[in-house]
C-alpha cells in the first residue's frame, strides 16, 4: 500500500492542530492510501506542542518534529523532508485554511505529474493579503516562467524522489515550484478550496514581502545562471568595458589630440575609469564562478542534469 506523507508546520495554531488532524485522519479513512501526518512545531509560544503531544499519545499516524525557537516555514519544511516515509507528500498550512478534502484530487492528478500545486481562486483572505499576492504571482511567473496562479498556496503534492536531496533554506518554500521545474519535472496546477481562518492570528506581514522578492531575484539568477555565471557578469562587465572606452576614446583622442583642447581629469573622464574598473571586475567576477561551477561538479561527481526515471 502506497503511504501519503502531510508535512504541515505551525506556530502557535492550539486551537487547530487537534482539528486539522481529524480532518485528514477522517478523509484519508476513505482512501487506499496508508499515511502519516508529520507537525513541525516551529516554537509556538503557546500549547501547540503540548496540544500535539497529548494528540500523539492516541495516534500513532502522528510524528511531532518540536524546534527550541522560531525558524521559519522553510526550515520546518527541510525538517520535515528529512523523517518522510511516504511515496507521495503532501504540504499544508495548519491554520485550516487549507481543505483536506482536496488531497484525494490531488493523489489523483500525481499519477500523471510530479508535482501537483493548489490554486486558491476565490481566497478568503482580506484584501491587503490578496492584492499583495497577486502582484508577486505576476511577477513571479513573468520571471520564473512557471505557469501557475498561486505560488504561495500551501496546499501541494509532491511524488517523493521530486523533493529528494533538494536543499531549501531562508524563505525558499515559496519558490518550490521553480526549484523543481529548473530539475525538469512536471508541474500541474488544480483549484483548491480555501477557508476563512476562525482560530489564531496570521502570520502576514510587510517584512514577508520584502524577503520574498529578494528570493525570488535570486531565484532568477539561479534558473538562469547557476551552471553559467560568465554570462551574466561577463556580459555586465562587458557592457561597462564598451561604455569606459567610449568616454576615454572621446576625451583622450577626440578632445585632447584631435582639437587640442588641454587636458583636465573631469568627472566624465572619472566616470569612464571607474566603469573600466568594474568592467574588469565583473569579467573575472564571471571566470571565478566558472571555476566555481566546474570545480563542484568534478570534486563531487554531480551531472547539471537530471535522468527521467
Amino acid at each position: 500500500m502506497d503511504k501519503v506523507s502531510f508535512v504541515i508546520p505551525v506556530y502557535n495554531e492550539e486551537e487547530n492542530v487537534r482539528i486539522l488532524f481529524n480532518e485528514i485522519k477522517s478523509v484519508m479513512k476513505k482512501t487506499k492510501y496508508d499515511y502519516e501526518v508529520i507537525f513541525v512545531d516551529d516554537g509556538s509560544t503557546d500549547n501547540t506542542l503540548k496540544n500535539l503531544r497529548s494528540l500523539s499519545r492516541s495516534e500513532k499516524n502522528l510524528q511531532i518534529i518540536p524546534f527550541r525557537r522560531n525558524f521559519g516555514k522553510t526550515s520546518a519544511m527541510s525538517a520535515a523532508l528529512d523523517n518522510i516515509k511516504g511515496k507521495y507528500i503532501i504540504t499544508m498550512d495548519g491554520d485550516l485554511q487549507n481543505d483536506p478534502r482536496d488531497v484525494p484530487r490531488i493523489l489523483k492528478e500525481l499519477k500523471d505529474h510530479d508535482v501537483v500545486s493548489g490554486w486558491r481562486r476565490n481566497r478568503k483572505d482580506p484584501f491587503t493579503k490578496r492584492c499583495p499576492s497577486r502582484a508577486f504571482n505576476w511577477l513571479a511567473r513573468k520571471m520564473t516562467g512557471v505557469k501557475v496562479h498561486d505560488f504561495d498556496c500551501m496546499l501541494k503534492g509532491y511524488r517523493s524522489e521530486v523533493l529528494k536531496d533538494l536543499k531549501i533554506y531562508g524563505d525558499m518554500h515559496r519558490y518550490m515550484l521553480p526549484l523543481v521545474s529548473m530539475r525538469g519535472f512536471t508541474i500541474s496546477e488544480i483549484e483548491v478550496n480555501h477557508r476563512k481562518r476562525k482560530h489564531g492570528r496570521s502570520k502576514f506581514g510587510f517584512g514577508r514581502i520584502v524577503r520574498g522578492m529578494l528570493d525570488l531575484f535570486y531565484i532568477k539568477f539561479w534558473l538562469d545562471f547557476s551552471t553559467r555565471p560568465l554570462h551574466l557578469f561577463g556580459t555586465l562587465g562587458a557592457f561597462l568595458l564598451g561604455v569606459g572606452t567610449i568616454i576615454s576614446i572621446y576625451k583622450i583622442f577626440y578632445q585632447f589630440l584631435w582639437l587640442g583642447q588641454e587636458f583636465i581629469v573631469t568627472p566624465l573622464f572619472m566616470l569612464a575609469v571607474l566603469f573600466l574598473i568594474l568592467g574588469i571586475m565583473f569579467i573575472s567576477f564571471g571566470f571565478l564562478g566558472e571555476i566555481m561551477i566546474r570545480t563542484y561538479y568534478e570534486t563531487t561527481g554531480k551531472k547539471p542534469y537530471e535522468l527521467k526515471k
